[in-house]
């Protein structure tokens, strides 16, 4: 008689699985909070579907797409900061423009996005997606302390903030 091990995966294996694969258990997963050991992701049915919407745009299923919903509703996190890093992380090619009302907010979009981008959680699920500073004089500084207008990843991909009325060219 012969006996096979069967190499049952853990739980942390299962959610990060599950996080490459849907957008929104990816933001379930990067919004894991260590100090309350759970995640802080508003989970809904709404903030599935706009997420589901999303991946559609990131298979190329969709080429437009328009969301509205009430504010504090998971837009800006789902698709302006964690819908983007996800995208890189599924294809690091990627060039990503966020545009908003002002420039303070797309850089603010930005900043969260390369947080989420550059942090241990995210290089779990995706370690071939790895981020690069766009100018070699910020090359030195950690990330945090970098410009968040503009910032690539070593594939040559990237991510691109400007206000509405801002220079927007290519």
């Amino acid at each position: 008689m012969t006996s096979t091990a069967i190499q049952i995966p853990s739980l942390d294996e299962i959610q990060q699985e599950c996080a490459r694969r849907s957008l929104y258990d990816f933001c379930d997963y990067m919004m894991w909070d260590e100090v309350q050991e759970r995640s802080t992701f508003v989970h809904g049915e709404h903030v599935r579907k706009m997420c589901d919407a999303l991946q559609a745009v990131e298979r190329g299923d969709i080429n437009r797409l328009m969301i509205f919903a009430p504010p504090r509703h998971m837009k800006s996190l789902a698709n302006s900061q964690l819908g983007p890093a996800y995208f890189l992380g599924k294809d690091p090619r990627r060039r990503i423009v966020q545009t908003g009302y002002g420039d303070a907010i797309s850089v603010e979009h930005s900043r969260r996005c390369r947080d989420f981008f550059v942090s241990p959680r995210f290089r779990a699920l995706f370690p071939n997606a790895r981020y690069q500073a766009t100018k070699e004089t910020q090359s030195w500084l950690p990330p945090p302390r970098q410009s968040a207008h503009e910032w690539g990843t070593t594939a040559g991909g990237g991510f691109r903030a400007v206000g509405i009325g801002g220079a927007l060219t290519g």
